[in-house]
């Protein structure tokens, strides 16, 4: 079983439109139980929309990821079994019987974190494409694009000003 002292995020799978209640739920009982070292954070993601109803523009929150609640935990048998038996759950997600953290990349695209990103490369540097089939290439960065995991590389091509898209670590600094 994983116990570590470092929390990661996780997802609790929920019920059809349960992500609120269980959000709420785990929220109440982390702070009945005094839990807060091992259940840091819960997140349910969720856009503001503005919509016409009724000839009227109304905003309506929107659950962005449906049947999924999102926790920053330090997995013990306690942590499992106080979100396994949260009405509305069916627990964590899962590999086999351990739960699966997120990686970084899956919380920078999920909007459920901010992770600090160390480059070693900023706009204007000169950078060599390590991957994809520009690799061995080089090329000056235009702009870098961390919610997106995205960096944009003029690659010099004659008269003609190429750029190309390509993620953070398909480049390094050229030296």
């Amino acid at each position: 079983m994983t116990n570590t002292n470092e929390a990661k995020w996780y997802v609790i799978n929920t019920f059809t439109k349960y992500e609120n209640t269980v959000a709420n739920e785990l929220a109440h009982i982390v702070n009945a139980r005094n839990l807060q070292n091992l259940i840091q954070e819960i997140k349910v993601p969720k856009s503001i929309d503005t919509v016409l109803k009724r000839g009227k523009l109304c905003t309506v929150e929107n659950v962005l990821f449906p049947q999924y609640v999102f926790v920053k935990m330090i997995v013990t048998e306690k942590s499992k079994y106080v979100i396994r038996n949260i009405r509305g759950s069916y627990g964590l997600l899962c590999s086999g019987y351990e739960p699966v953290p997120l990686t970084d990349k899956e919380i920078l695209k999920f909007g459920v974190d901010k992770v600090s990103t160390k480059l070693g490369f900023e706009k204007g540097d000169k950078v060599k494409i390590i991957k994809d089939k520009l690799k061995g290439y080089s090329g000056i960065v235009e702009k870098i694009d961390l919610k997106n995991n995205s960096v944009f590389v003029a690659i010099p091509s004659g008269n003609v000003k190429l750029t190309a898209e390509l993620e953070l670590d398909q480049i390094a600094l050229a030296g």
